[in-house]
Order: structure tokens, then sequence, then C-alpha cells
């Protein structure tokens, strides 16, 4: 693990770099004493930012959605 200079919020030590299967992420260098950890400030990409034109994928039935209601009511 990599020193940082963040401090820890509840034990006051030093934070460190980790990695994990989703990213880097601070843990505490009191582990396992200190079990507190905080997200590094990366920003994921989002398929929110940018909204798609439906009028250029219109034939593109991979990019649509179905939804299937099935009921018992006669």
């Amino acid at each position: 693990p990599e020193l940082s200079d963040i401090n820890c919020d509840k034990c006051g030590k030093p934070m460190v770099i980790r990695q994990s299967r989703y990213g880097k992420f601070y843990g505490c260098s009191g582990y396992p004493g200190c079990k507190n950890i905080k997200r590094m400030n990366k920003e994921k990409p989002s398929k929110e930012k940018e909204p798609e034109d439906d009028s250029s994928d219109s034939g593109n039935a991979k990019n649509k959605r179905k939804v299937i209601t099935i009921s018992d009511i006669n």
C-alpha cells in the first residue's frame, strides 16, 4: 500500500491507497483495528450525462427494452 497525505476521520492515523477489484480507495493504516475507508474522488463515466438521440437508433432493436407482463387474472 502507498501512503497518502490524508488522515483517518475515526482514529487519526494516515490513510493508505489500496487496490480492490473495483478500483483504488483509501484505507486506514490502522487496519484491522480501524476499518475506515474512503472512496477516491475519481469520477466514473456515466451513461446519464450524455442523453441518447432516439431518432438515430429507432430501427435498432438491440437498444430497446421490452416489458412483458404476465397475469393470472382471467
